[in-house]
């Protein structure tokens, strides 16, 4: 179209001035203060900037954005109209979009209270199915693919054996170092290994056992290098797989070498808590998406109670998926609690207080039932400013992981063996 009207075939398009709406210049607002003030990436702003402007346009339609306005019950009935409609990923980048964008509205001082506390956490478990794997034949056929004359389908020949044989995550092939493998007590795969070490690998002085085959000449980064090169083999095999999302090229159980101890052990610190640990009741159940009806905390009532409040709490975070079995039972006794000490605000004291009242218990217990009261009290702090958060320091506790235990060959065979000697009764055969 530029060429013709450059040669007078059509007549020069009219300019269109676009009339900036109070949504428009609002967003614009924001993203300045996102690559300007934040210095973030092109590609996040990019992300976050069309969540707010259809937060604004559900909150406000043609009407003067007014920030001030803007309530508890805003932000929650826009994450419900919202969240049945994306993708679970999508809704994670919409909330965290949308607390961006209402503690910007906080530092700007359009908005007094932290409405950011008021966006909900929406349920985004992984892994929620089996990893689904390719056929033995499939295997072998994918094996056959590659080609071994050359160094890079020595490395991706050896991986995909680790993968398939062994049992192995990407991320532990992409971890393994010359250091982790028993060369004395076992066998990796044997030949494989060998043939890409002696005929294949680059010279380098990374310890390292699989490298890239491009520059920079270094270890894989991650799991995302291995998965590449998994992709690709099977693209250019012609395989006709199910492998995308999380899946596996095991068709077996993990094989007999990880049993014995193939692989040198190593030194693991110990895991610290994790920082999600304030909610290690919430992440239960599946996600059966979002209800639309039920009332959300009254962001324009004060008077709302306590207990009022922990019914729309629970109420809430239910209809968007979770459970709360032993969240919902202890926030109601907190509830009551709060009403016999005639206290209509949380406060870090009285939060301390009702977490430690069974003595005869575990210090794991007394900080589960805080972490409790602390989730509910970043949800009120949003429509009540009088409500103090209890800190994470109040009941320190770190969780120590048991370590697991490894069969060996002969443990597993006994325990075959014992498990064919066992009576069974079949009533329905």
């Amino acid at each position: 179209m530029d060429f013709l009207r450059r040669e007078g075939a059509v007549p020069a398009e009219e300019g269109v001035v676009h009339e900036r709406t109070p949504i428009d210049r609002c967003a614009d607002a924001y993203e300045v203060y996102l690559r300007e003030g934040r210095a973030l990436a092109t590609a996040t702003i990019l992300n976050c900037v069309p969540f707010v402007r259809e937060f604004l346009r559900h909150c406000f339609g043609s009407k003067p954005v007014e920030l001030s306005r803007l309530c508890a019950s805003d932000v929650l009935r826009f994450v419900r109209h919202q969240a049945p409609r994306l993708h679970r990923k999508r809704v994670k980048l919409m909330t965290t979009a949308l607390r961006s964008f209402l503690r910007y509205a906080r530092y700007c001082g359009k908005v007094e209270m932290d409405l950011a506390a008021a966006v909900p956490v929406v349920p985004n478990w992984s892994m929620t199915t089996i990893p689904r794997a390719i056929a033995p034949d499939q295997v072998r056929q994918l094996l056959a693919s590659i080609d071994r004359r050359t160094g890079t389908g020595r490395r991706d020949y050896a991986i995909v054996l680790l993968l398939a044989r062994l049992g192995l995550r990407s991320g532990e092939v992409a971890s393994l170092t010359l250091y982790d493998v028993d060369w004395k007590a076992g066998q990796l795969t044997g030949a494989a290994i060998a043939a890409y070490l002696q005929d294949g690998r680059p010279h380098s002085t990374s310890r390292f056992v699989f490298l890239r085959a491009k520059a920079p000449v270094r270890g894989f980064r991650g799991a995302s290098g291995v998965g590449s090169i998994i992709r690709h083999s099977l693209q250019r095999s012609g395989l006709d797989t199910p492998l995308h999302g999380r899946a596996s090229v095991s068709p077996w159980p993990r094989h007999r070498d990880v049993a014995s101890r193939r692989f040198a052990r190593r030194d693991r610190r110990r895991a610290g808590s994790s920082s999600s640990a304030d909610h290690d009741d919430l992440h239960e159940g599946r996600h059966r998406g979002i209800a639309q009806a039920g009332a959300a905390l009254a962001g324009r009532n004060p008077m709302n109670t306590l207990a009022q409040a922990v019914q729309d709490y629970l109420r809430m975070r239910r209809d968007l998926g979770l459970k709360l079995r032993e969240a919902g039972t202890s926030l109601l006794d907190f509830a009551a609690f709060m009403r016999r000490r005639r206290s209509t605000f949380i406060t870090s004291k009285l939060a301390l207080a009702w977490a430690q009242q069974p003595r005869n218990v575990q210090p794991s217990h007394w900080a589960r039932r805080l972490s409790f009261v602390r989730g509910f009290a970043r949800y009120r702090s949003a429509t009540d400013p009088r409500t103090q958060i209890p800190p994470q320091g109040l009941l320190p506790f770190q969780p120590q992981r048991a370590r697991p235990y490894l069969y060996s060959d002969d443990e597993i065979s006994r325990l075959l063996r014992a498990a064919l000697d066992m009576t069974y009764r079949c009533t329905d055969c």
